[in-house]
């Protein structure tokens, strides 16, 4: 039997409020559930992305990061959201949010070449986020194309 280990994938998050602190929030919790991150570092940690660096790639799709001192490699996590949030002023509502999850010693350089990765294969494959809102097989075969 065929078992897929692919990046962790949230389809249709329900948030007990739509906006930007609660999705980071969730985030926060997602990391720490599923990748053993310390929930007080991840809060931190996207609070801090958010910002200084948040980025909003499409009109569906932001990015932001999170530093972990236990992680080796560069990772992902794909968030699809019930319904929208506003994540930058003057822009359209979100409802895709990608979090790389990164070495604590990644530099400047090392992480804007990973955004410009990141970057060039959201706007590759925009067409199929509708597609694959709810479907996690999807989102985790995208996810690992990020990284």
């Amino acid at each position: 039997m065929f078992i897929a280990d692919h990046a962790p994938v949230y389809p249709r998050v329900k948030l007990s409020r739509y906006d930007k602190l609660n999705a980071l929030h969730q985030a926060a919790v997602f990391l720490h559930q599923d990748r053993g991150l310390d929930l007080q570092q991840a809060i931190s940690s996207l609070l801090a992305s958010a910002a200084r660096d948040a980025v909003q790639l499409n009109q569906r799709t932001a990015l932001i990061h999170v530093t972990d001192p236990n992680c080796t490699k560069p990772e992902v996590l794909v968030m699809t959201l019930r319904r929208p949030v506003m994540w930058t002023i003057l822009q359209k509502p979100i409802d895709y949010l990608i979090v790389l999850r990164v070495p604590q010693l990644f530099d400047d350089t090392q992480l804007q070449v990973l955004r410009d990765r990141v970057a060039t294969v959201v706007a590759a494959n925009h067409q199929y986020f509708t597609q694959w809102r709810d479907d996690p097989v999807g989102l985790g075969m995208f996810a690992d194309d990020l990284v």
